[in-house]
């Protein structure tokens, strides 16, 4: 009898652990698999002691983005309307000149006439009706450039990229090196052979023609086929406290002058044009 128990508790004892053991077995079957990181650690450092360079897969890396250049389109439509053609006449700082002035059907139409830094047209441009211009204060300060700001009539009508050329612009279009001018006359959509001046690139034989179109101020418009004016963006700085004068780009047809309309004479300083006359614009691109 108690060899029978004997046999009984050592059938248990072995029951008991072939019950641990199968349970152990099942553990290791659906427990999820780790990293052997021991593993790694003693085969890297038999690698390094061995001098057996490894080969380890290198990073992608995203190249840095470029930042695109926005170029302004030399052809197309204004917001305005109009028909946009930029005409590159090689000139060194690489502007680029509109063929026609703003609101102008061809070349040879004389377009419209704004004052200094207002964005619509006017029938009569005096110091009553400029916007920048108050009794017994005198004249806003807007900038002394206002080429790109939200005072430049070519930008307002035609889109970001054109502006009203500034004064150093205008010098280096008048540069004999760069340019010549020639007077002549074009027909325009009116049957009328309007004057002026045809300045053509000396680089590259392109030109544009600039259209003795006149101005409006105070009497309205005149001076039309027998003077140009066209608005530079800068503020004129000589003897100009008051504000008043900006540069312009002048064409005397009678005398055939070119100038930028501030200049030294027998009589004294002959200023720019008083800020709130009606003038052209030729808007230009870089």
């Amino acid at each position: 009898m108690k060899k029978f128990m004997y046999v009984v508790s050592a059938m248990l004892v072995l029951s008991s652990v072939c019950m641990v053991s199968c349970r152990d077995d099942e553990e290791d079957r659906y427990s999820p698999p780790t990293k052997n990181t021991s593993s790694n650690t003693s085969s890297s450092s038999s690698n390094s002691s061995s001098g057996t360079k490894t080969n380890t897969p290198k990073e992608e890396t995203t190249p840095p983005k470029t930042e695109e250049k926005q170029t302004t389109p030399l052809t197309g439509r204004a917001m305005n309307g109009d028909v946009i053609n930029m005409v590159d006449l090689g000139l060194p700082s690489g502007t680029k000149w509109a063929d026609r002035n703003i609101g102008a059907l061809t070349p040879a139409n004389d377009g419209q006439y704004f004052a200094w830094g207002e964005l619509y047209v006017k029938s009569k441009c005096t110091k009553d009706t400029y916007e920048f211009y108050k009794y017994r204060i005198g004249y806003t300060d807007i900038g002394s450039s206002i080429a790109g700001t939200k005072y430049d009539a070519a930008t307002f009508n035609w889109g970001e990229g054109y502006t009203i050329p500034t004064y150093s612009q205008i010098k280096e279009l008048m540069n004999s090196s760069y340019t010549t001018w020639t007077k002549t006359s074009q027909r325009n959509t009116y049957g009328k052979d309007r004057k002026g001046y045809i300045v053509r690139s000396k680089k590259n034989g392109k030109s544009i023609f600039l259209p003795f179109a006149g101005e409006i101020d105070e009497h309205g418009k005149r001076n039309e086929d027998s003077n140009g004016f066209y608005w530079s963006s800068t503020l004129e700085s000589f003897d100009n406290s008051s504000k008043e004068y900006a540069w312009l780009l002048y064409m005397d047809g009678g005398y055939g002058k070119i100038q930028t309309w501030n200049i030294m004479t027998v009589n004294g300083p002959v200023h720019g044009s008083s800020r709130e006359d009606g003038l052209s614009i030729r808007p230009v691109c870089k």
